[in-house]
């Protein structure tokens, strides 16, 4: 049980030097959290202008006291204090509940092309229709 959100932070720097030279400094931390929390993240775009990856989890239990809660928090600030960008959505189970965040400088590198916010609905896995029992067809 416990109070479940859907997640998602994305990185990003300026070109793959610069993102190689921060999971550089995150290896030197010696931070298993953060690594753990680097090495989850999927590579978006890897370019001359922009290096960006992601993270994404759904329906988990998001709370900052979880160690690995925290990995991403320290990894939040790893990014900003090495001239990169970071965004962070997190949806919770109620309506009203949604959180976007971000933070670095300005190094010309645009997340929001890659991510974007949205509450969906989910439904059961499609079963047979009822036109047969309103059209009478079965018992």
């Amino acid at each position: 049980m416990g109070y479940r959100s859907d997640v998602c932070l994305a990185i990003g720097f300026k070109d793959r030097d610069a993102m190689r030279s921060f999971i550089g400094g995150v290896r030197l931390a010696n931070d298993e959290w953060m690594f753990k929390a680097l090495t989850s993240m999927e590579l978006v775009k890897d370019t001359e202008d922009a290096c960006i990856a992601f993270y994404y989890a759904g329906s988990v239990k998001w709370y900052d006291s979880y160690d690995d809660v925290k990995g991403y928090e320290r990894l939040k600030k790893a990014v900003e204090d090495n001239n990169g960008v970071w965004e962070f959505i997190c949806i919770g189970e109620e309506e009203d509940d949604t959180e976007r965040t971000h933070g670095g400088e300005d190094i010309g590198v645009d997340l929001t092309e890659y991510f974007s916010l949205v509450r969906s609905i989910e439904t059961p896995t499609k079963g047979e229709g009822i036109t047969s029992l309103v059209k009478g067809d079965k018992p």
